[in-house]
């Protein structure tokens, strides 16, 4: 309720469907996260709060974009979220070491996005980054610091 009566906006990081959520995203245990990732959704619209979601996408990921799409809109009923992308240019991370986005990947991702919104034709549905590129195409300013 703090949240709420303070008109705080909550961010949930989910990186898509379970399996590809809970391929990075586990307990220290090394259990699945995406089960308490849905349920703490659904405990914050039980308080009046609808949470923004924020996606990772990594290279694996990118096979998936409308399955998550399609869970995001369709199961989670999420209007709002934005895309954080993986790319580890120094190459820091072994885990991860394949996981990097290259541009290419970018261009198919931001595409790929775009058509998906489109078809989904919902005016209610805001995609950070969508939104961002056509604010840049009216020559405006984004908020997004990437944008920027």
């Amino acid at each position: 309720n703090f949240f709420k009566q303070n008109g705080f906006k909550v961010s949930i990081s989910i990186d898509g469907v379970n399996h590809v959520h809970d391929k990075f995203r586990t307990t220290i245990s090394g259990e699945r996260t995406s089960f308490e990732i849905e349920h703490s959704i659904s405990t914050l619209r039980q308080v009046g709060i609808e949470p923004n979601v924020l996606q990772t996408i990594t290279r694996s990921s990118l096979s998936f974009l409308k399955e998550s799409f399609d869970y995001f809109t369709k199961r989670l009923h999420i209007h709002n979220w934005g895309i954080n992308i993986f790319k580890d240019i120094e190459k820091t991370n072994p885990i991860m070491a394949e996981e990097s986005l290259t541009n290419d990947d970018y261009y198919h991702l931001i595409t790929t996005l775009f058509d998906l919104w489109l078809e989904k034709n919902d005016p209610s549905l805001i995609i950070r980054e969508i939104e961002d590129y056509a604010l840049v195409a009216c020559g405006k300013t984004p908020d997004t610091c990437s944008m920027s």
